[in-house]
């Protein structure tokens, strides 16, 4: 009698358990509740963070930082599993030349930045800060946090991916990222090497936001440099023709276009290596020479990024 008692009892808790507590499928269902990319955008805008959509997958919103402005790009990915935040910090273009130390360094900073990660794309040659996040009953405050969480270790490991600018041997990989930051300054022994020669202009970029050429011949830009002229073609018509003067004992390369008008532009040249090199110049002539390498939305520069035709 006592154990069929205390069975009877047992039975009722649960029962009335029921009652108090959702069941497990109502729980699952709870904690599973996600959001769409659509949903997303529209709490970032709720947010004042101006999301851009740039596909069906992310939309981008400008991050301006106590130290840089940057792109922060935000998408539901994984079948809406998870959210994933991630800013493209620069790019690597020749990554197997890059020191097994460097690497190394970049690795250990992950141990120190929480949940979120660097990624290396080696298909298009571009570092990534990223941070992967569990689609599950996301709000505008938690999202606020997480975006803060992400750039404040894009900051704070810029010493890492930016100034250390991963150098490989002398030379100087520079930045095609279409973020507003800074160049690097040129180390005092990068390598310099002739302009002269036919070129092929890969990308520009301007206010910080960077434009790529495709290798059709139709909208490539052609580029001849002699030992005093440079020449630009496009579909077989010069849009660019300007004397210029190089100063290679200057640190950075400087050079000096003047247009058949007298009107000059003062520039500085970075070599990547013999067959890739950039130049960068005011948006307008008379203007002083840059003191830094790059372009942003605040320095009124541009730069232009040229590769050797083989």
């Amino acid at each position: 009698m006592k154990c069929l008692m205390i069975t009877t009892i047992c039975s009722l808790l649960l029962l009335l358990a029921g009652s108090f507590y959702p069941s497990t499928l109502e729980a699952q269902t709870v904690a599973e509740k996600r959001i769409s990319q659509n949903e997303l955008v529209q709490m970032l805008d709720n947010l004042g963070l101006d999301p851009k959509k740039t596909s069906d997958y992310w939309a981008n919103i400008k991050w301006h930082g106590e130290k840089l402005d940057f792109t922060i790009s935000c998408g539901v990915k994984e079948n809406g599993d998870y959210i994933y935040l991630e800013s493209y910090l620069r790019a690597i273009e020749n990554p197997d030349a890059v020191s097994a130390q460097a690497w190394r360094k970049i690795l250990a900073t992950n141990d120190n930045i929480g949940r979120c990660t660097f990624s290396f794309d080696e298909k298009n040659k571009k570092l990534y800060l990223s941070l992967k996040i569990a689609n599950n009953n996301m709000n505008a405050s938690k999202l606020r946090n997480e975006v803060t969480t992400l750039a404040k270790h894009v900051e704070s490991t810029q010493n890492i991916w930016y100034n250390d600018h991963l150098q490989t041997g002398n030379k100087v990989s520079f930045s095609t990222s279409p973020s507003p930051f800074r160049m690097p300054t040129p180390i005092s022994n990068e390598k310099v090497f002739s302009l002269e020669g036919k070129w092929f202009m890969t990308a520009g970029i301007q206010n910080g936001m960077e434009k790529s050429f495709v290798s059709d011949d139709k909208q490539t830009v052609k580029i001849t440099i002699t030992s005093d002229e440079m020449v630009a073609e496009q579909n077989g018509k010069v849009i660019l023709k300007r004397k210029y003067k190089v100063n290679n004992s200057n640190q950075p390369t400087t050079i000096d276009w003047i247009d058949d008008k007298g009107v000059i532009e003062l520039g500085l040249v970075q070599f990547n290596n013999a067959n890739e090199c950039a130049i960068c110049f005011p948006d307008k002539a008379n203007h002083p020479r840059p003191t830094e390498f790059g372009s942003t939305q605040q320095n009124n520069q541009s730069v232009m990024k040229l590769r050797r035709a083989q």
